[in-house]
């Protein structure tokens, strides 16, 4: 591999790949057969439970919603996996249970939670009237976007909010405290690229901005270095900033991705399979 740092090269959907002298056994049988219950079916879960019943253990798998996948199966380029993921239980005989949360464990049941994430502290203050969205929900079709200029809130850097902005086009009004928009896009060599469609797509970038007050119809930003304060108007602002565990299940025996700390993919399946492993 061409690359100084010399990454250890693997995969998302498998990551022992790369390290096959170091890893255990994940599917070894186990010699105690336990009553588990999956509480979230997103990447981290599917994955616990699928490998936990490979090893032969008595899995159940409860989901809040009325699908699998969570946040990855509706954005980004993990729909795949979770597909492989569902279809891979369905052969174990795993049922999915909707509209079911940790209430619905059974006596002598081992829970692991695998509930994501939600929304993060939003410390900007918010009008009365003011319309503001969660990118998840914009991503899953929960909420309709206004007519007008849609302001996008990207505190990260990432591609989260710059793939929506490409998408919104003209529309789109991107929020950046950065000097150039997606800033952490430099660690994938996208960055030159992004900020080339963002342009072709005429998105309006708003950089070296901090995000004070979002009011009906404009939003109320501050110059990050001279302090200056302005507005641009705007229909709604869609936040695509950090995220947070869910509260902790009380006696789970394990927490796995995104409600130990919102991260990846590759983070999700590992710990679900450790999860597997430990019981």
């Amino acid at each position: 591999m061409r690359d100084g740092r010399s990454p250890v090269v693997t995969c998302v959907g498998e990551p022992s790949s790369g390290r096959e002298t170091e890893d255990p056994d994940w599917y070894a049988a186990t010699a105690r057969p336990r009553d588990v219950l999956v509480v979230g079916a997103g990447v981290a879960g599917l994955e616990a439970a699928r490998v936990a019943a490979a090893r032969g253990h008595r899995v159940r798998v409860v989901e809040r919603s009325q699908r699998v996948g969570g946040v990855a199966a509706i954005t980004g380029p993990g729909a795949p996996l979770v597909e492989w993921l569902a279809a891979e239980c369905a052969a174990a005989g795993l049922a999915i249970e909707f509209d079911a949360d940790e209430r619905s464990a059974r006596p002598g049941e081992l829970i692991i939670q695998a509930t994501g994430a939600v929304h993060g502290r939003r410390a900007y203050a918010i009008a009365d009237g003011a319309i503001v969205l969660d990118v998840v929900d914009v991503h899953s079709g929960a909420v309709t976007l206004p007519d007008g200029p849609i302001a996008l809130f990207d505190p990260i850097g990432g591609p989260i909010a710059v793939d929506l902005a490409e998408q919104l086009g003209d529309r789109a009004i991107l929020i950046t405290q950065d000097q150039i928009a997606g800033n952490e896009l430099s660690r994938t060599g996208d960055l030159a690229p992004a900020n080339v469609r963002l342009q072709q797509r005429n998105v309006h970038i708003e950089r070296r901005s901090i995000l004070r007050a979002v009011r009906p119809g404009e939003i109320e930003m501050e110059d990050r270095f001279s302090g200056e304060r302005r507005t641009v108007a705007a229909a709604a602002l869609i936040d695509c900033g950090f995220r947070l565990p869910t509260d902790p299940i009380t006696g789970a025996h394990a927490q796995v991705g995104d409600c130990v700390a919102p991260r990846t993919l590759h983070e999700a399946v590992l710990e679900g399979r450790r999860a597997a492993l430990s019981i």
